[in-house]
Order: structure tokens, then C-alpha cells, then sequence
């Protein structure tokens, strides 16, 4: 048996659904090229990935699965609001909205989990190298990546579908709005409990880019005397006879070329971490930025109906959504390979092999 939605519910739903808050077309014209750039940004990501060899590493299926739900979002659950945003109401079935729904939380908080998967992949590779660089480090992310989908799925699908079923029949009220404890809860799990760790992960990892560039700067003093110290010895030497002067020369500029080879390794790992790092550091606070109205509206919407001007709501929907918007930008905005990947991709430049 159905039950009818409460009277602060029924009254957010007219509210949405009244054609006076019916979006302008100008506001419609800005939407669909958002949603073009959400979905062929992402794809775009994807492909680059698959096919340019510099980027088939592990971490990066972790950016190609978060680029595949970011682009599900884009065709699909972006698609779905501005349907909402131009009739007034949902103009498809119960079953597709009951649908759009589950995807809209899942695929989101799919996202989410990725974010936190990326930042703990970087505080290994800084904290633990020698872990990090293991065998089965792409089963493992493999793995990483299923629960991250299943446990997105299953947070959300069977809630959607419960309340979905016992609300009174419409497809036109094409609502989620469960009990106020429910909202509470997942608001904290899905965005204070991932802000929580990405941020902490990020303290850590700028604290291990500093001792990384510490280890570098050590090495290159020890490589600094020791060229000073094989200096002096050659200078000595050329006073000796040639028999003596020959055993050091013989030694050193080999240790001294290792010195040059591990330092130059160093420097190009110590630029590599801290690219990494930097990327990091913009994707967490695009995501504090886009996803803070609607962890705060989405609480207040549940409590005080009247209290959220319909304006505001809208805009918090779509401040979420826009974080998959600029995930993948991120990415070619600070990362080379994916440039180069783009280039080769246009034919701009020949792909590597």
C-alpha cells in the first residue's frame, strides 16, 4: 500500500513543478553545452587513456572509471534535471524517474569514492614506494574500483526504489525526499566523510612531497661533495707519478655517474609527485566548492520546506553536477600526458608506441 508524501514534501513538489519557476530558454541554451562538454570531456578522457601508452598506468584506471561515471552523469542524470528544468515537472514514466533518481545519488557518489581513491593512491606512491610499486597493485585497484561502484549502487538503488514505492503514484512528482534522519546521515557519509579523508590524505601527501624534496636535496649535497672531493683528488694526483695517479680516476667517474643517474631519477619522480600532488589539490577544492550548497540545501529542503528559495535549490543541483564537468578539465589543464594524449588523438602529433 501507498502512502501519501508529506505535507512539507507535497508542498516542495508544487512548488518545483509550477510552470511559473520554469526556466528561461536563455538559461536552457547555457545548460545543453554543459552537458555536451560533461559527457565529450570525460569520454575524451577515456579514450586518451586507452590509447596512449604513456597514460596505461594503474592509478590512471582510477581516473578512467571516475571519468566513466562522471559521464553518466553528464548524458544521463544532467539530461534528466534540465528535462525537469524546461517542462516544470518530469514528463517520462514513474519507472524512469524512479531510475533517474538511483542514478543521479549512485553516480554521484560513485564519483565521490573515486576522489578518495585517487587521493590515497598518491599518499601511497609518496609514503610507501616500495608497496606501491608491488605486483598485484593493479588487481588490487581493480578491486578498488569494483567496490567503489557496488558500494555506490547499493547506498542509494534500494532507498530510491523503497520510497519510490510507497509514495502515493505520479510521475510527475518525481521526488526523493526520505526522513529527515536519513538525509542527515547521508549528507555527512556522502560528502563530510569524503571531505574528511580527501583533505587528510592531502595533508599527508604534501607532508611526504616534503620529505621526498628533502631526500632529493641530501642527495644532491652528497653528489656536490663528492664531485668537490674527486676535484681535489685529481688535482693531487697530477703531482704523482702515473702509476698512482691512475687507480682514483679509474673509480670515481663511475660513482659519479651513478650519483648524475640516481639524482636525475629523483628529480624526475620528485617532479612527477608533485604535478600529482598539485592536480590533488584542485580536484578536492573544486569538490568542497561544488558540492557544498547541496550538502547544506538538500538537509534544509528536509526540514523547513518554505526556508529554500526554489532558485537556490536549482542552483545547488547543478553546482553538484558541475563537478563532473570539471574533473576531466582538471586533468588536461594540469597533467602533460593528457595533452599529448589529446594531440595525438586530433593527429596533431604522432601517438606513441
Amino acid at each position: 500500500m501507498t502512502t501519501e508524501l508529506p505535507a512539507d514534501s507535497t508542498a516542495l513538489a508544487a512548488e518545483i513543478t509550477d510552470p511559473k519557476h520554469e526556466i528561461n530558454y536563455l538559461y536552457m541554451i547555457l545548460l545543453i553545452p554543459v552537458i555536451v562538454v560533461t559527457f565529450t570531456a570525460n569520454f575524451v578522457v577515456v579514450l586518451c587513456i586507452y590509447c596512449y601508452r604513456p597514460l596505461q598506468r594503474p592509478n590512471n584506471y582510477y581516473v578512467a572509471s571516475l571519468a566513466v561515471a562522471d559521464g553518466v552523469v553528464g548524458f544521463l542524470v544532467m539530461s534528466g534535471m534540465l528535462l525537469v528544468n524546461i517542462y516544470g515537472d518530469w514528463p517520462l514514466s514513474d519507472a524512469l524517474c524512479t531510475a533517474w533518481i538511483g542514478l543521479d545519488f549512485s553516480c554521484c557518489t560513485i564519483s565521490m569514492l573515486h576522489l578518495c581513491l585517487i587521493a590515497q593512491d598518491r599518499h601511497c606512491a609518496l609514503t610507501k614506494p616500495h608497496e606501491y610499486r608491488s605486483r598485484d597493485r593493479s588487481k588490487r585497484i581493480t578491486v578498488m574500483i569494483a567496490l567503489a561502484w557496488v558500494l555506490g549502487l547499493v547506498a542509494w538503488i534500494p532507498a530510491v526504489i523503497f520510497f519510490r514505492a510507497n509514495t502515493s503514484p505520479g510521475a510527475d512528482n518525481c521526488l526523493f525526499l526520505p526522513d529527515k534522519l536519513y538525509v542527515i546521515c547521508q549528507s555527512c557519509v556522502i560528502y563530510g566523510v569524503p571531505v574528511v579523508v580527501m583533505l587528510y590524505l592531502y595533508t599527508q601527501c604534501v607532508k611526504g612531497l616534503r620529505a621526498h624534496f628533502m631526500k632529493i636535496a641530501s642527495i644532491r649535497e652528497e653528489h656536490m661533495l663528492a664531485t668537490r672531493s674527486r676535484t681535489q683528488v685529481m688535482v693531487v694526483a697530477s703531482f704523482s707519478t702515473i702509476e698512482t695517479s691512475t687507480a682514483p680516476q679509474t673509480g670515481e667517474p663511475s660513482t659519479g655517474r651513478s650519483r648524475d643517474v640516481l639524482g636525475n631519477k629523483n628529480r624526475g619522480q620528485s617532479r612527477e609527485h608533485e604535478r600529482s600532488v598539485r592536480t590533488l589539490g584542485m580536484v578536492i577544492g573544486v569538490f568542497i566548492f561544488c558540492w557544498l550548497p547541496f550538502c547544506v540545501m538538500w538537509p534544509v529542503q528536509s526540514f523547513c520546506d518554505n526556508c529554500a528559495p526554489i532558485g537556490m535549490l536549482k542552483y545547488s543541483y547543478w553546482a553538484a553536477y558541475l563537478n563532473s564537468t570539471v574533473n576531466p578539465l582538471l586533468y588536461f589543464a594540469s597533467n602533460r600526458d593528457f595533452r599529448l594524449a589529446f594531440k595525438s588523438l586530433v593527429g596533431m602529433t604522432t601517438p606513441k608506441v
